[in-house]
Order: C-alpha cells, then sequence, then structure tokens
C-alpha cells in the first residue's frame, strides 16, 4: 500500500470519526429534548425546547448568568409543582476563547413564591461560589453554633444581618442533614437551585424537583 494511499485512508477514517461523533452528540439533545417534552406534558407544564429569547435574561441579578459568555438557555419548562410556580431549564455558558475555553451546562430550576422578599445571598460548597463570591466581592458569613454548615457550605451576600435571621437553627440543621451538595441563589420572591456542571439525568428530573420543592419550602417559611 502507497504513501498516498495510506493517506487517504487516514483522513478517512478521521472524517468518519468526526462524523460518528456529530452524530451521537445531535442523537443525544435530541433524545434528551424529546425525554423532557414527555416529562413536561406529564407534568402539565409548558415546554420550549429553543426559548427565544434565552430565559436566563428574565433573572439578571443572578450572579450564575453573569459569568462568561455565549450564554443560552435550552429545554425550557414551565409550571406548577406541589404548589410551586417552578421555571427549568438546561443553562449553557462558556469561559474564556480559543483553545483556553471552558463549557459549562447545568439544569437550573427557579421557583418564583409570592409575597416573598428575600435578601439576595449565594450558597453553595467551596468549589463554586467561594470563586464567584470573589469575583462579585462577597464575604463569607459563617455561624459558630453550626460549623459543618460552615465547613460545607459557602453563604454570601451583602445584607448579612437579614440573611442570618433567614438563615435559623432549623435551616442551618436542615441543610448539615443533605448528603448531596447544591447550590443556591435567591432575591426577593425567586429561589435558584442547581448543581455546577451538571445536568439532571430526564429520569432524575422528578425526584430533583421534590428535592428543590423541599428546599425551597424551607428557605420560604424562614423568609415570611
Amino acid at each position: 500500500m502507497d504513501e498516498e494511499t495510506l493517506i487517504i485512508l487516514f483522513i478517512a477514517t478521521v472524517a468518519f470519526l468526526i462524523f460518528i461523533c456529530v452524530f451521537l452528540a445531535l442523537w443525544s439533545v435530541k433524545k434528551r429534548r424529546e425525554a423532557l417534552r414527555a416529562i413536561a406534558s406529564n407534568m402539565v407544564f409548558s415546554f420550549e425546547p429553543k426559548p427565544s429569547p434565552s430565559p436566563h435574561l428574565d433573572y439578571p441579578r443572578f450572579k450564575l448568568f453573569q459569568i462568561g459568555h455565549s450564554r443560552r438557555g435550552l429545554n425550557l419548562m414551565k409550571g406548577n409543582y406541589l404548589g410551586i410556580h417552578f421555571v427549568i431549564f438546561d443553562y449553557h455558558y462558556t469561559v474564556g476563547g480559543g483553545k483556553h475555553s471552558q463549557h459549562y451546562s447545568q439544569t437550573v430550576a427557579i421557583a418564583h413564591i409570592d409575597d416573598l422578599d428575600l435578601p439576595y445571598f449565594t450558597m453553595g460548597p467551596e468549589s463554586f461560589f467561594s470563586k464567584a463570591g470573589k469575583i462579585f466581592g462577597f464575604n463569607d458569613i459563617n455561624f459558630d453554633t453550626n460549623e459543618k454548615f460552615s465547613e460545607n457550605y459557602k453563604l454570601k451576600g451583602h445584607d448579612e444581618i437579614r440573611i442570618r435571621e433567614l438563615f435559623n437553627m432549623q435551616v442551618l440543621y436542615f441543610f448539615e442533614g443533605k448528603s448531596s451538595k447544591i447550590n443556591i441563589e435567591a432575591v426577593n420572591d425567586q429561589i435558584m437551585v442547581f448543581k455546577p456542571s451538571k445536568k439532571i439525568k430526564t429520569g432524575d428530573i422528578s425526584e430533583h424537583l421534590y428535592e428543590v420543592s423541599t428546599i425551597v419550602n424551607i428557605i420560604s417559611n424562614a423568609g415570611y
């Protein structure tokens, strides 16, 4: 086999592998979209696979939606679950550019609670909101009475007095007892819950939404 034939075979193999990768990626996107469409229908939620404008633009105060560029929300679901109005979507953004770019995708669930007026705060493991806090100038809020909470979560926000009032003993013990670490941003009547860089599997949506609703109820009850 001559050199020219080897080159042609190599190029053809690379092209085929690229085609397979693209095909599998598109197939995965379509499979997730159709699964979420079915879930939304079963839950009597509305569903938009490619909403325009992107739903994250409705929440300008959330810091997650200010990080990076090429921000986009897909697979938008809206509806009521256990008496709470939810907006749920897959959120994507990019940090950096060129060969140094990093892409992040996560499922966010935003609860809207009537007549609630929360101080703005972020809460999450060290790995995410500690970095975001440095970017946006927040200070850690620690609780001497609940060292486990302060070790597991970084709580940040401008109005420390109101945030400390919100995070009473019931709220602190609740989060201390959680085995899975989650991230929260909240302001006024909106509470957003997500796990950084993690899209919730379609088969886990119902369980995840139940967990989120429990978190929302704990915070909102303390906030009234």
